[in-house]
């Protein structure tokens, strides 16, 4: 008799369980906040031209998570917005290689520029410091991290641009003060033969 009430009991549980329906889906806050700011970086750095049709499967799973997050079909917004948070990712991924790579050669111009003007011997301190970041810029591409690359690149960049302006404006000083001697010693020379013709005449004179 116990054992029977015992599984009466067990029973009316798991009818109780069923009729009570599934656990409500909670709102997939966090995948919404994720979406949210891998969205605004592709928006900031304009990456989204290095991943067009990633990021408009992304567009359209955000805009479809939005919609079924209003309506509180929490299930399918999550959904969504995983779909939508694997494409941005990819898009973020892509475009930040591609961006690393132009900036990467940017900055190696600037470098061979700095070289053409000897800006490593006439500013050693301030090239060495350029080189530094370039070659972290290296290492951070080398281990995946391309947005980090990108932003070393672009320093390097910057830095070897302002290596090279100098080290231009002290050599067209320095060929300007160079200009300037030869002009002087010309000016001697024609002045020392003026007066050594000047002597002739005075002793051909007075002969």
């Amino acid at each position: 008799m116990k054992r029977a009430v015992g599984l009466m009991a067990v029973l009316i549980a798991l009818l109780a369980a069923c009729a009570s329906g599934p656990e409500p889906v909670p709102p997939p806050t966090e995948e919404y906040e994720t979406a949210k700011t891998l969205r605004s970086q592709i928006e900031e750095f304009e990456l989204a031209q290095y991943s067009p049709a990633e990021y408009e499967v992304g567009e359209t799973q955000f805009a479809a998570a939005e919609a079924a997050f209003s309506s509180e079909e929490y299930a399918v917004a999550a959904e969504s917005f995983n779909v939508a948070i694997d494409s941005y990712t990819v898009v973020i991924s892509e475009g930040f290689r591609a961006v690393a790579e132009t900036r990467q050669a940017e900055a190696t111009l600037e470098r061979e520029r700095a070289d053409s003007v000897k800006a490593d011997v006439a500013l050693a301190d301030q090239y060495a410091e350029a080189l530094d970041v370039y070659n972290q810029g290296l290492a951070a591409a080398g281990a995946g991290d391309n947005q980090e690359a990108a932003a070393l690149f672009q320093t390097a960049a910057e830095m070897f641009l302002a290596v090279y302006e100098d080290a231009s404006e002290r050599r067209r000083q320095a060929e300007d003060a160079l200009e300037r001697v030869d002009e002087r010693i010309q000016n001697l020379d024609l002045q020392r033969e003026t007066l050594e013709e000047e002597a002739r005449d005075e002793e051909e004179r007075n002969q």
